[in-house]
């Protein structure tokens, strides 16, 4: 008993984990940006702000669905809630609530889409939890091209194959992830430089 006790006691604790501490930083850097929005009318340089935003908070879990085929709820949950803050915060600055309904059925587009194609076995649940989160992002900066943003993210998975194959990848399974937050950032991008 004393041998299983001392080998309890030997063991180093736990590193502490940083997702925590980033992702109370990137939901704090998010309200600090709606504000922002809320005092300049969302003008200037806010969409550029934004979509660095984007870029970080929809990277992440990119980036994890990458190397491991899984989308963490931690990442698309807070994700998702600091795109909700952004698409209020415009929304409100404007004084235009077009961009929230655009927000609100892009998402919902985005995730009837994500399930059909989830019930076909072409993707995974996790795109379906991630999808909303990146159609209210999108809408935020561009409005109504945030739908679009499911057959981009299509034609990029697509795209991304095409390129493995060629390279000689046998894999056939390819993480959707990036091709969505891809697709989201193109889209901001361009509703940025080209308004409707």
């Amino acid at each position: 008993m004393s041998a299983a006790l001392s080998t309890q006691e030997e063991k180093a604790p736990a590193a502490p984990q940083p997702m925590p501490l980033l992702l109370s930083v990137y939901l704090a850097g998010s309200a600090v940006l709606a504000v922002a929005a809320l005092l300049t009318h969302a003008a200037g340089w806010y969409p550029w702000a934004l979509i660095a935003a984007t870029a970080v908070g929809a990277g992440a879990p990119a980036v994890v669905d990458a190397r491991t085929r899984t989308l963490p709820n931690r990442l698309v949950g807070s994700f998702t809630a600091a795109a909700g803050l952004q698409v209020l915060a415009v929304a409100a600055a404007r004084a235009s609530w077009a961009v929230l309904a655009w927000g609100l059925v892009a998402a919902a587009v985005a995730a009837a889409l994500y399930l059909l194609m989830g019930l076909a076995g072409w993707v995974a649940y996790g795109d379906l939890k991630f999808a909303p989160g990146l159609a209210l992002a999108v809408a935020a900066a561009a409005g109504g091209a945030a739908i679009w943003l499911t057959p981009i993210a299509i034609v990029f998975t697509g795209a991304w194959l095409v390129i493995a194959r060629a390279r000689g990848d046998k894999n056939h399974v390819q993480p959707h992830g990036p091709a969505m937050a891809a697709a989201a950032i193109a889209l901001m991008v361009a509703g940025t430089l080209w308004p409707v």
